[in-house]
């Protein structure tokens, strides 16, 4: 939220520069006791002033061509200097960077007068912009696009409506596209009150500029009905927010005591709530249990068990005295700053640990968060208590007194209840259930990057543009495996982890006992990562993976190769053998397989090159056919439209392969189409046994 109010010389002029609320909130009382009324109602000038604003005028920002009335017949393309010419009076400290910095922001402007527009004409025709909406297109118009039935102030006009309209058609950061490439509307929703003036009040200029700008017209009269008017807007806007990423449960089956875990993000400073809330047995939410990032506020940084892995597999705690034990790749991407290395890693790790200390708006200080937790995007929350899976007491599963899944089943049912998020923090979190307190913290080694606009130290940016890091659901299951190299094979809970948009990798940690959630154990908690230098035809890992026991005997994470990879730009399926990477290397065929669709190409490594024609493989479904609880079919779609079945029911996984082909080409299952055009299969698909 932030505060623009009107100057007569310059339209408008912003005292608060959007923030998150909860920062903000002191400024902007401050700055609203702090108005005095005076001058002039430069209203449309000052709305067509913030269009200046989203879309900025320092990094970041959008520098090109705008589209006026997109997909219409009169549809014309403009510079965004010559859209937006005048620029909005900034108060000292306000950033000129666009607020709009991610293609699922949603932008709104409510603005309240108690005047109609006066000394506002400061638009010219060649914004494309004084007649936007048409209503003078017949020519009936006297100048300044004022209507002849209507009564106006000296200087006034009839641009408001206008300005509305095109801010909320046109698509003000035309950069900013979905990860699918998919053009997405970053537009501005425009609200209007009219306060304590009959004039203004009855002006259908003001209803037509709530219209045009699809937002509401609100009236009030005196303080308490301006403040409910205000009530309203917000209460509209806050129905049309989709803040909420993801909810769990810690039981299948509703009853009294049950609880409901939600997800949400805040996209203004990007950061993270994680809610418990009791759930009653009629589906009513009764009360907030707890939100983890506020009780990651309370949680002292030097007190929180954080780790990560270094490029020889080895994990440690991601604490600034183990700078120097840190890979190159990371030591260089902690010590880099905004104008290339500047050596504070350790201030670096202290930041994303949660010290606050070092936050703030001067031009050496670190972004200003209102939690550590990061936004939680696409990550679902998974609850974890007592093991719960049905694995049999038979071959080919353990029979042994002692080794049999319920042996292990009936020693950890008491153990601690936790969920398990990513966050675009570069952390995978463990949350114990019962107070939301966070146990241990995972960040993977593929997210650091010296690169600009990457890495761990772009979160401490204080022009940050949103980036995804641990982003991807974890896949949770039991599995009687080691997990460390040369360990015994037992029964252990494993977490397979990924970074959907934010990379592409995986990478595995043994959670079997909460208990020995702490830094001290980082090298027993993790177990491997597996990214795409180690196989360049794994992409982002859009694709949640799902751990099973193969007919080879072993247990494995199966995956789509995702997209965007580098490798040979087609579709496969992957299947990551739980204990492969356990020593630090993976060998395809032994710690890992792959099966390629070999549908698609690539040209110079580059998804992006203009020659590349390439695919990814979607979230498989797993199906096992003759019920002895091991996999035999895959089932998965690809960006070319194709729905594969591949065969993995040999106990000699030298025969795995396309279940369909001709000759030795794979053929897929089915083809979806429009037309000619291939329709990208993208969801998982859904099994069901025929009657």
């Amino acid at each position: 939220m932030g505060l623009s109010a009107f100057d007569g010389g310059t339209g408008a002029a912003i005292s608060v520069g959007i923030d998150d609320i909860a920062t903000n909130r002191a400024t902007m009382v401050s700055a609203i006791d702090a108005l005095t009324p005076s001058g002039s109602t430069p209203l449309a000038e000052s709305l067509h002033e913030l269009g200046r604003y989203f879309v900025g005028q320092s990094n970041p920002q959008y520098d090109g061509l705008l589209t006026l009335h997109p997909g219409q017949a009169n549809e014309t393309t403009k510079d965004d200097d010559a859209v937006f010419d005048n620029s909005p009076n900034y108060a000292s400290g306000v950033a000129k960077g666009s607020p709009v910095q991610y293609f699922c922001q949603q932008t709104f402007a409510v603005l309240m007068t108690d005047g109609r527009p006066q000394s506002d004409r400061d638009i010219a025709d060649s914004t494309g912009l004084t007649d936007y909406d048409g209503d003078c297109a017949d020519g009936s118009c006297d100048t300044y696009d004022r209507k002849p039935s209507r009564t106006y102030e000296s200087g006034g006009s009839d641009y408001l409506d206008d300005v509305a309209a095109a801010l909320y058609d046109m698509d003000l950061r035309p950069d900013l596209d979905d990860f699918a490439g998919n053009e997405v509307k970053n537009n501005v929703k425009t609200y209007t009150i009219g306060f304590a003036d009959d004039q203004v009040i009855n002006d259908p200029l003001m209803q037509d500029t709530a219209a045009n700008g699809n937002g509401l017209f609100l009236t009030a009269s005196n303080s308490s009905e301006l403040g409910r008017a205000f009530e309203d807007a917000a209460q509209d806007i806050l129905s049309q927010v989709g803040s909420i990423a993801a909810v769990s449960f810690n039981t299948a089956t509703l009853t009294s005591g049950s609880q409901v875990f939600q997800a949400r993000f805040n996209t203004t400073r990007w950061s993270g709530e994680l809610h418990a809330f009791n759930l009653e047995a009629s589906g009513t939410i009764s009360s907030e249990i707890w939100e983890a990032g506020d009780v990651l506020n309370s949680t002292s940084p030097s007190a929180r068990q954080i780790i990560t892995n270094t490029s020889n597999n080895t994990a440690l705690p991601f604490t600034s005295g183990n700078l120097g034990s840190l890979s190159s790749v990371q030591q260089n991407d902690l010590n880099m700053g905004p104008s290339g290395a500047d050596g504070r890693g350790t201030d670096r790790i202290d930041y994303l640990r949660g010290d606050d200390a070092d936050e703030g708006t001067a031009s050496s200080a670190f972004r200003i968060r209102t939690t550590p937790l990061g936004d939680i995007v696409h990550s679902s929350p998974i609850f974890v208590g007592a093991p719960s899976q049905n694995y049999p007491n038979v071959a080919p599963f353990p029979e042994t007194v002692g080794d049999r899944y319920v042996d292990f089943k009936n020693a950890q049912q008491g153990r601690t209840e936790m969920l398990y998020v990513g966050a675009n923090d570069g952390m995978l979190h463990a949350f114990r259930a019962s107070d939301g307190q966070e146990l241990l913290g995972f960040i993977p080694h593929e997210l650091f990057s010296s690169q600009s606009n990457d890495g761990l130290h772009h979160l401490t940016e204080q022009d940050y543009e949103h980036q995804y890091y641990v982003d991807l659901t974890p896949t949770i299951s039991d599995a009687y495996i080691p997990v460390v190299d040369g360990g015994a094979t037992a029964w252990h809970t494993v977490l397979v982890g990924g970074l959907r948009g934010g990379g592409r990798g995986l990478f595995a940690l043994d959670i079997t006992d909460p208990s020995t959630f702490s830094e001290a154990n980082a090298d027993d908690l993790f177990m491997w990562e597996f990214t795409s230098a180690d196989d360049a035809d794994l992409g982002l890992t859009f694709s949640q993976p799902t751990i099973a026991r193969m007919n080879n005997g072993e247990w494995a994470a199966v995956l789509g190769n995702g997209y965007n990879n580098t490798g040979s730009g087609t579709a496969q399926l992957f299947i990551v053998f739980l204990d492969g990477g356990l020593d630090g290397t993976w060998t395809l065929d032994a710690d890992y397989m792959k099966i390629d669709t070999e549908v698609g190409s690539i040209v110079n490594s580059d998804c992006q090159d203009a020659s590349s024609d390439c695919n990814g493989l979607s979230r498989p479904v797993l199906a096992d056919i003759d019920g002895n609880g091991t996999v035999d079919r895959v089932y998965a779609g690809d960006l070319k439209g194709n729905m594969w079945a591949f065969d993995v029911s040999a106990s000699n996984d030298g025969n795995w392969g396309s279940a369909y082909s001709q000759g030795n080409t794979p053929r897929p299952l089915f083809t979806a189409t429009d037309g000619t055009t291939p329709q990208p299969i993208t969801s998982q698909p859904t099994l069901a046994d025929h009657p």
